[in-house]
Formats: structure tokens, sequence, C-alpha cells
């Protein structure tokens, strides 16, 4: 009988022993990072495919996906990505760094540099600061610190008292995409001195009360600021729900979610005005194509809105959707609105203008309906695919969110057809013409193995999901 050698880097289906745990660096949960283009990268078991159970689904329009995406259900039937389980959100450091003197503050915890820092060392001590503190990890002593926590050593700076209910986090896969994957200049890279992807997630232990919940990182410079700190509000639990009565004269406006609708000289009811705000994806109304949802359609290189029934001109959309995912039924007056990632208004969704508003905010937790079984492109209206309902899974070969980058740093350029690889913040489909499609924003609050576990808790009905995470040395472990 051969040897069975446990080998990080095999390839093949020998028992036990996860065919993809490369040399590439740390997964977010803590595993080895897989090799994205090997069939094998995140089913445990030879033959996932035919054994584990799936089923059809209709995908909502909007929604373009990868393969392995957690999927939860919208009130109308229809999929979507799942949103956080937990309150979270991001801060970016960038630039040459901190100085002596400069103070960093995030989430009421203050951390003043002792001597001269790069970013990298800036969010290690950050998360070696979390490690030491946070509930659920054992105290470590002053020479525990000094061995393995090397980032809380006096002589690089000091901490405030620490604050509970946060946990400082790095995104190990942005830094391996990014910082050693690409250019360090030139526009098809990244900008001198820019580390991208150094990322602290500040992550609640618990649902905090959106307003004030995010404070803004504040970077104080000693003398010239050197440090760049940019923060992101990423998605919180549960969803929020509008509804509208009442219409819209003449150049009356309604003003949802970053999105402001102008009405024509006809005028538009509140179903009308909802519906056509709901087309637009996060972002700018200028980044949307021409979309439809069989009531009204929208063109979005002019904003202009028609009604299908008439072609009648129902008003004008103009402004940025500020991070929302928006669902609502054919005709219907209460429109849902599901928090996405780099969303700029805290989780909370406004609401103004000439229409009757009611904005109701849930805290439930949506539970996990399913694992997508393949690349999906929904941007041009819903399409069906299919899920997984259960399966023994790779943790670190599941996608746990698409986190975009901000506007002013560039990514690289997609592989074109044929590649179907991540770039942790520029994840996409490849479509059948061989054009890439950037794939919809979203962020489960998923950073460690047990931040998995503790997500599949919450699954539907009739579905079961287990899974394992690789360690390069102790090998295949469950959490």
């Amino acid at each position: 009988m051969g040897q069975i050698i446990n080998s990080t880097t095999t390839v093949g289906n020998t028992i036990y022993v996860n065919p993809n745990a490369g040399p590439t660096g740390l997964s977010p949960l803590g595993g080895a990072q897989r090799f994205p283009d090997k069939r094998y990268s995140w089913f445990k078991r030879d033959n996932a495919t035919s054994d584990y159970k799936t089923r059809r689904i209709v995908l909502a329009a909007g929604q373009v996906l990868k393969r392995g995406t957690w999927l939860q259900s919208t009130p109308q039937g229809t999929m979507i990505a799942h949103g956080a389980f937990l309150q979270n959100s991001t801060v970016l450091l960038s630039g040459t760094g901190m100085s002596a003197g400069d103070t960093l503050k995030i989430g009421n915890i203050t951390y003043t540099a002792a001597q001269s820092l790069t970013p990298l060392q800036v969010a290690q001590a950050w998360r070696a600061y979390s490690v030491n503190n946070t509930e659920g990890y054992p105290a470590s002593s002053a020479a525990q610190n000094t061995a393995s926590l090397a980032a809380l050593a006096p002589t690089l700076g000091s901490f405030s008292a620490w604050v509970p209910g946060w946990n400082y986090t790095i995104d190990e896969n942005s830094i391996q995409q990014y910082a050693l994957g690409t250019p360090t200049t030139g526009t098809a890279g990244l900008a001198a001195n820019t580390v991208v992807g150094i990322a602290l997630i500040a992550q609640s232990s618990s649902y905090i009360s959106a307003v004030g919940a995010f404070a803004n990182a504040v970077y104080t410079a000693a003398s010239t600021s050197t440090l760049t700190v940019n923060t992101f509000y990423d998605s919180i639990p549960g969803q929020a729900t509008i509804q509208a009565t009442g219409s819209l004269t003449s150049t009356q406006t309604a003003v949802i979610g970053g999105i402001t609708f102008t009405a024509a000289v006809g005028g538009a009811t509140a179903a009308q005005v909802l519906s056509a705000i709901s087309l637009i994806p996060s972002g700018a109304l200028s980044t949307a194509s021409t979309l439809t949802n069989g009531l009204v359609t929208v063109t979005a290189s002019t904003g202009a809105v028609t009604l299908n029934a008439t072609s009648a001109s129902l008003g004008t959309l103009t402004g940025t959707n500020a991070g929302w995912t928006f669902q609502i039924g054919f005709g219907s007056s209460v429109l849902t609105a599901i928090s996405t990632p780099v969303n700029s208004t805290n989780g909370i969704l406004s609401a103004s203008g000439n229409l009757t508003f009611n904005v109701g905010q849930s805290n439930t937790v949506a539970t996990v309906a399913g694992l997508l079984l393949m690349d999906t492109n929904a941007s041009t209206g819903a399409v069906t695919t299919q899920m997984f309902i259960d399966g023994d899974f790779w943790a670190e070969g599941i996608q746990w969110d698409n986190h975009p980058l901000p506007s002013t740093v560039n990514v690289p350029i997609p592989g074109g057809a044929g590649y179907t690889g991540q770039n942790n913040g520029y994840d996409y489909v490849v479509n059948g013409d061989g054009t890439v499609t950037a794939c919809t924003p979203y962020w489960t609050g998923v950073n460690t193995l047990l931040d998995a576990q503790k997500f599949l808790e919450n699954t539907a009905g009739n579905t079961f999901f287990t899974l394992g995470s690789w360690q390069s040395k102790a090998g295949e472990i469950e959490p």
C-alpha cells in the first residue's frame, strides 16, 4: 500500500487532503488560500455536483454573482446575495504611513504612533490588539505579546483602553491579490506607496443601533499628514421597507436612498415612482443600462422614465444609489431595500419629497436559502439558475463577499474569456461572448471559521451545509 503524503501542494483526490491548499498565503478564515481555478476548490468530496441536492431558483434582476455565493430570499421569492449577519464597517489604510505622535481613532479606540509606521504595520497593530482583548480569545501574557504579537510592542505605539463589542482584522486575501500580484505604479496597477486591501473590519458582536454605530476613522497628524484613511459602511442585518402613498404632479420630487425622481407634466403614482427607483443598482445612475420591470422603463444615460403600457413620460431619475439593493412587486407601493457594501448612509434608508412615506427597519437576520451552483448574470433581468440546498464544502473556497474598492483605486484588468479567478474587491463573471460583468457588491460579515459556523446556524428549512477548513500545519479541521 502506498503512503499518503499530507502535502499542501497536492493536486488530485487524495482522501482527506485538500487538493487546492497552496503557498499563496493565508485566507480571511484562517486556512491556506486556495487556487481559484481548480475544480475542487470548494467541494470537500469528489463528484459533489451529482451527490448534493439542488433546486432551480430565480436570481433577482440586477444580481451578478459567482458560483459559491450564499443566497437569501426576497419578499418576492427571488434570490439575492446574502447580506451581513453582523453589523460591520471597513477602514482602508493607504499612503506612506504614520509618523511619531500621529493618532488614529477607530470605534472609540485611539492608537498613537511612537515611530514611523507603514499602513500594514498599523493594520497589524489593530488586529493584534483585537486578538488580545476580544471575547473568545485567551488573554496573552506580556511574554506572549512580545513573542507572537510584536505589533503591540510599545516601541511602535500605544492604544487607549479597549472598548468591548468590536473586532479588528486584516483582509489577507486582498493583501495577496493586490500587494503581491499587481504593479506598484502606473495606470494599470496601483499608485506608489498604496497598500490596497489592508482593511480593518470593525464588526459588532451584536446588533447596534445604526445611528452613530459607525464612527468615521479619524487620523490626526502631528505634523504633515502621511496616512490616508477611508471608512466604508457595510451592510447591517435585516432590511428596510418603505411604503409610499399619494402621487406626484409636474416637477414634484421623491428621494429614496440617494435617487431623486422628478415628475413629468403628467405626474406619477407612488407605485410608478417606487418601481422606477427600484431598478437602479448601487452606484451612479449612469453606470446602469436601460432597465425595465414590466411596469416602467428607465434609460440610464438620460434618466428618463416611461410607462411601458403607453410609453408616456413619467419623469426623470437623477443621483446615486447610496448602497442599496431594491426589490418591489409588480405595481406595488411597498419597496424593500437591503443594505450593500460601501453603503454611505450607515444602513439608514432616507426618504423625502412630495409623497407620504412610512419607513420601517427590521433587524431580523435573513436565513440562508442556499449556495449558488454556477456563475449567473442577471444584470438585464431576472434569470433562472440553480443553487445547492445541502453539501460539504471548504470554507475558504466559498464566496463570502464582494467588497468593491473605492473609485479612486485602480483595479487589475480582468483576465478575459475563460478566466474564472477572483480578485477580492473586483469579482466578475465571464459571459458567453467573452466579455466580463462586475459582480454585485455584498458582504456576509464572515471573517473567521467560527463566524462561518454561526452564519450557517441560521439556514432555511430543508437546507443543511457543513464546512471544513484546511490549516497548513494541522490539516483538515471542522468548525
